[in-house]
């Protein structure tokens, strides 16, 4: 298999995904929404990749292959059943023989790297569950994007939208605006926003724009049931109690 030329057929193939982006992403047991855009062959090439490395690097490992820019990265993390977890300290060069490399990796000194680290983490979020927390407020979000919210309101109303969610992407200055067939689908992007602290501006449920109070309560419902370091991220809580380190 070249992978260079497998690179050039995804990045012709693959669709844009939510953000614009045509990047494919592949894990043990999932995929980025794109990767049903491409064709079965294109396919076949990468699941031999998933297969082969999800038979050299262990099950309680976790990993994820980026296939973006011209490039293919491969991410490996260490949980071992708890909430958090780290990334592996080694590179391994899937346009090379990562089949070699991966054999040659010891396993149990990356356990013993990222043990430690996971559980610090873990720590750190147990530590914040006494301390406030917040979401940014949707009411104040109307007021500052304003504009942003009626071109929101117009395009749902012009396309027959069901559900939909826009926030401001304050890490990147855009704006992120989402609409959806299914309310599940829709949640799951809120899942992201609000991990990222994002400001959920409105959202759209059953074709009808949410008021301030229901999307409040829907913010602290999806919060609820997040892990508990995406819970302590979506609050402000982890970002608090570690400026207090």
């Amino acid at each position: 298999m070249n992978i260079k030329t497998l690179i050039k057929k995804i990045e012709s193939e693959a669709k844009p995904d939510r953000f614009g982006d045509a990047a494919i992403m592949i894990g043990r047991n999932e995929a980025s929404e794109n990767y049903a855009s491409l064709s079965r062959s294109t396919r076949g090439e990468i699941e031999e990749i998933r297969d082969n490395l999800s038979r050299l690097i262990p099950d309680d490992f976790e990993f994820h292959v980026w296939i973006e820019k011209s490039s293919i990265d491969l991410i490996m993390m260490y949980y071992d059943g708890m909430e958090s977890g780290t990334n592996l300290p080694i590179s391994i060069d899937l346009e090379g023989d990562y089949r070699r490399d991966l054999l040659d990796v010891n396993w149990d000194e990356q356990r013993k790297y990222c043990i430690p680290i996971a559980n610090h983490m873990d720590a750190l979020v147990e530590a914040t569950e006494s301390l406030p927390g917040d979401i940014p407020s949707t009411a104040a979000a109307q007021v500052l994007h304003h504009e942003a919210l009626v071109n929101f309101k117009e395009t749902a109303q012009n396309n027959s939208c069901k559900y939909g969610v826009i926030a401001y992407n304050n890490n990147e200055h855009k704006y992120e605006m989402l609409f959806q067939d299914r309310r599940k689908h829709m949640l799951g992007y809120m899942c992201d926003f609000l991990t990222f602290r994002w400001p959920i501006i409105a959202i759209l449920d059953e074709g009808e724009l949410m008021s301030v109070q229901d999307t409040e309560k829907l913010k602290f419902e999806v919060v609820g049931g997040l892990g508990k370091v995406s819970k302590a991220l979506a609050l402000g809580k982890l970002g608090t109690n570690m400026n207090m380190i």
